[in-house]
């Protein structure tokens, strides 16, 4: 396979050659498990339902979610629709989401009924904002008609996306600090920027095949399979890893 140089192209190539393989095994509430076939085809309904409500190549897309399944998934749907993902830590406080928001001028948010109620008066003041994604389907969440909302957005859209025209040097990521010494700051990461960053973490954690890694304070677990391996840079990437 020729070598990835948009951060999607990891999930892609691994559910290319490995689609029955076990890449997520979550232990948060109910057990669930994902392949990487599912796993590409969701990011691939995000990416769908991205592009049907207009983003357009380097379009903010701004994912608050709590570190999990949903969220590893919005970032590769993110970059397969053109979008630069834009990951906000949930454990801010509405102000400081809405200070985000307005500083990359973020147009589609990514997010659950549950995590909007916490930040919905702030962010509805951000200008640039045009759509709302809810990851669910709990009706009665509407921020109002002037913003448009999808719901069930990783599930619904059957098309595929139209391929991204993105080159490694795009612009893939923002992420910004925690604010603790002031507003929260913005870092820019191109696609490059971030295979690079998967490809060294995979290396010093020597990462294995059939390997399983911890993702961090959730209990959240990655099969980490023949075809990719992981790093984390907000998310997690997958990477070939060594036999």
């Amino acid at each position: 396979m020729p070598n990835p140089y948009l951060l999607h192209h990891l999930l892609e190539q691994a559910a290319a050659a490995q689609p029955s393989k076990e890449v997520v095994v979550d232990l948060v509430g109910s057990r669930r498990s994902f392949t990487y076939e599912i796993s590409y085809a969701m990011a691939g309904h995000c990416a769908a339902a991205l592009q049907s409500e207009g983003l357009e190549r380097g379009d903010r897309v701004a994912i608050y979610l709590p570190k999990s399944y949903e969220e590893a998934v919005g970032i590769f749907g993110a970059s397969m629709a053109g979008g630069v993902c834009v990951d906000v830590n949930s454990l801010l406080m509405g102000h400081q989401v809405a200070h985000i928001l307005s500083d990359c001028s973020v147009k589609w948010l990514i997010t659950s009924a549950r995590d909007w109620k916490r930040v919905r008066e702030d962010v509805l003041g951000v200008a640039s904002l045009r759509c709302v994604f809810f990851i669910d389907d709990e009706h009665g969440s509407e921020p109002q008609q002037s913003v448009p909302v999808v719901y069930n957005m990783m599930r619904q859209f059957e098309q595929r996306p139209r391929n991204s025209v993105a080159i490694g040097e795009d612009l893939a990521a923002i992420l910004y600090t925690s604010g603790s010494t002031g507003k929260p700051r913005g870092v820019m990461l191109s696609h490059r920027n971030l295979l690079a960053g998967s490809r060294i973490v995979t290396n010093y954690l020597e990462l294995a095949i059939g390997d399983r890694t911890s993702a961090g304070h959730r209990e959240c677990y990655w099969a980490c399979g023949s075809a990719a391996d992981l790093g984390w840079l907000g998310a997690s990437h997958f990477w070939p890893c060594r036999d």
